[in-house]
């Protein structure tokens, strides 16, 4: 947890599994709530205001709100670490199915080279 603490860029990723984070993506973040503790309740963790934040979530469907609930989970791991909302970056890609998925689609490999560039600032 130490590393994640220190960190300036947190990039968290985790297939869409019943329309939430996967199980083992779900443990970890379980896991921080010693950090919610230390942040929340011992008041030892603060935000930092150049930490960033990237999300990465892949789902084979595609219907609207398939990552409605997936968000929230993830959001909880990314405030406890002391990322900001407004240094947060979001990557939700729907109907990726297939491993072979991500490189055949040109949204998906677009959406992620415009996070990289906002991240180096390019």
């Amino acid at each position: 947890m130490d590393k994640m603490l220190e960190c300036d860029v947190l990039v968290f990723a985790s297939p869409v599994y019943a329309l939430s984070v996967c199980a083992q993506a779900k443990m970890f973040i379980d896991r921080c709530q010693a950090l919610w503790a230390r942040k929340f309740l011992l008041k030892t963790l603060s935000a930092d205001d150049n930490k960033r934040g990237i999300f990465i979530a892949t789902a084979g469907q595609t219907f609207p709100d398939v990552f409605e609930h997936t968000v929230p989970v993830a959001r909880f791991l990314f405030n406890v670490a002391g990322v900001k909302n407004k240094n947060m970056q979001y990557i939700l890609l729907d109907g990726l199915d297939k491993k072979t998925d991500f490189s055949k689609s040109e949204r998906a490999k677009e959406e992620v080279l415009k996070a990289a560039r906002d991240l180096i600032g390019e």
